[in-house]
């Protein structure tokens, strides 16, 4: 989902500001790393808001991607597994914490 997503967008962005076509796996990878980070974040706090722990949603999902960047973790063989995988760790963890 995320895949697509961002190759639709970066297409566009390609188009509008006439970028070089050579650097688009670095675009591609730094706005995937972005919507990434934004839909999981969304995704954690509709969870918190449905549970009424928005606040500590908040500052579980920001510690949770420290420590994600500096540890790494789970690798999944795909994107979807992974977003799957990512989803059912934080919203995991904010239900039952």
């Amino acid at each position: 989902m995320i895949n697509k997503f961002t190759e639709c967008v970066l297409k566009k962005i390609l188009l509008k500001y006439k970028l070089n076509n050579i650097d688009e796996d670095i675009y591609s990878y730094g706005l995937f790393m972005f919507l990434s980070f934004v839909i999981f974040g969304v995704i954690t706090l509709v969870v918190g808001i449905i549970f009424g722990c928005i606040i500590e949603s908040i500052i579980f999902y920001m510690l949770f991607q420290l420590l994600r960047k500096y540890c790494g973790g789970y690798h999944a063989e795909t994107c979807r597994k992974c977003e799957i995988m990512t989803s059912l760790i934080v919203n995991h963890d904010i239900i039952y914490n």
